[in-house]
C-alpha cells in the first residue's frame, strides 16, 4: 500500500475530517537530500470537528504523532499541514454554507 493511501486510511478513521487532501510532491523535490531515503514530501489539508477549540500548533502535533512511525522509517521525510475545524472551513469565502 503506498504511503498517501496509509496516510488517509489513518487520518479518516482518527479525524472523521469532512475534507482531506493529500499531495505527494515528492517529484518536485528530485535532487533533495531527503530525497535519497525514499522518504515522501507531503502536503495535507485536513478538517474536523476534532480540531474545534484547539490552536493550530495542537492540531499538527496530533497529526505529526498520528503519523509518527511514518517518519521514523523515512516513509515520510517532509510534511506540510493546513489543519481547519469545521467553523473554520465553513468561514471561508469558497466553502460559506457547504459541510
Amino acid at each position: 500500500m503506498d504511503i498517501v493511501r496509509v496516510i488517509e486510511d489513518r487520518l479518516k478513521q482518527t479525524f472523521s475530517p469532512i475534507h482531506l487532501v493529500i499531495e505527494d510532491r515528492s517529484a518536485a523535490h528530485q535532487g533533495h537530500q531527503g530525497m535519497a531515503s525514499g522518504g515522501a514530501h507531503l502536503v495535507l489539508q485536513i478538517t474536523s470537528a476534532q480540531f474545534e477549540g484547539i490552536s493550530d500548533i495542537a492540531r499538527q502535533r496530533e497529526i505529526y504523532s498520528l503519523l509518527d512511525s511514518e517518519f521514523k522509517t523515512g516513509a515520510i521525510h517532509a510534511l506540510t499541514i493546513t489543519a481547519h475545524s469545521v467553523n473554520e472551513w465553513q468561514q471561508m469565502p469558497q466553502h460559506k454554507g457547504t459541510s
